[in-house]
């Protein structure tokens, strides 16, 4: 769980391990990032216009998710 404030967040995301991952959040407006191999690092912009809890995962492994709690 991570917290933010409305506006614009950026997640960077690195893989630390060897399989691939992803971070899509559920609102598909919100973004995602492409395909993470072992040992990169991507970037995501993303704007909460407004408060509330906003859920993401990674859609190679379906027991990864988060969420964003926006204040």
């Amino acid at each position: 769980e991570l917290a933010a404030k409305v506006g614009t967040v950026t997640f960077d995301v690195k893989n630390l391990g060897q399989i691939p991952h992803n971070l899509h959040f559920d609102d598909a407006a919100l973004g995602k990032t492409d395909t993470i191999d072992g040992g990169e690092a991507k970037s995501l912009k993303v704007v909460f216009a407004k408060a509330g809890t906003y859920t993401f995962m990674c859609t190679f492994h379906s027991g990864l998710t988060g969420k964003v709690v926006v204040s």
